[in-house]
C-alpha cells in the first residue's frame, strides 16, 4: 500500500531543495518504480520549466510520464499491446491533471498566455502530480 501523501510529501520537499518539478514528481516515487535516486535526477532534469524552460508541457505531467515509462514499460517497438498500455496510461495522467489544473501547457498554468487559468505556485502543481500518480499507481 502506497501512502500517497507521504509521497506528495516527499515531491514538495525536493522541490523545496531546488529540484525542478519534473525532477520532485518522479524522485517521489523513483524507488518504487525501480529508478536510481541519481539516474531518476539525471533523466528528469531537462523536463522542468515546461522542456527546459520553454514552458511547453509542464514539468510535472513529463515526471508522471517518466515514471509511468517505468511503471508499465514498452520496451519492445514490436510490442503494441504494450506501447498501447503506456500511451492509455501517460494519457490517461495528463488527462486528470488538465482536469483538475484546467491545463498542462506550463505557460498556461504560469498565466504567461492571458488564458485567465487560475495559477497556483510551482509546489502545489508538483504536489498535485505526485497525488495524482500515486492514485493510478495504486490502481494498476
Amino acid at each position: 500500500m502506497i501512502d500517497i501523501e507521504q509521497r506528495v510529501a516527499l515531491a514538495r520537499q525536493y522541490h523545496a531543495e531546488g529540484y525542478n518539478c519534473c525532477q520532485s514528481v518522479v524522485l517521489a516515487y523513483s524507488d518504487l518504480v525501480g529508478i536510481d535516486r541519481q539516474e531518476a535526477a539525471r533523466m528528469a532534469a531537462p523536463f522542468g520549466g515546461g522542456l527546459s524552460g520553454l514552458r511547453e508541457v509542464c514539468g510535472c505531467v513529463s515526471g508522471m510520464a517518466v515514471l509511468a515509462a517505468h511503471a508499465v514499460p514498452a520496451t519492445d517497438p514490436s510490442d503494441m499491446a504494450a506501447r498501447r498500455r503506456q500511451s492509455a496510461l501517460v494519457q490517461q495522467l495528463a488527462n486528470t491533471f488538465r482536469q483538475e489544473e484546467g491545463a498542462i501547457v506550463c505557460r498556461t498554468l504560469l498565466g504567461a498566455d492571458g488564458s485567465g487559468i487560475r495559477h497556483k505556485p510551482c509546489t502545489e502543481y508538483v504536489a498535485d502530480a505526485a497525488r495524482i500518480f500515486g492514485k493510478t499507481l495504486s490502481a494498476l
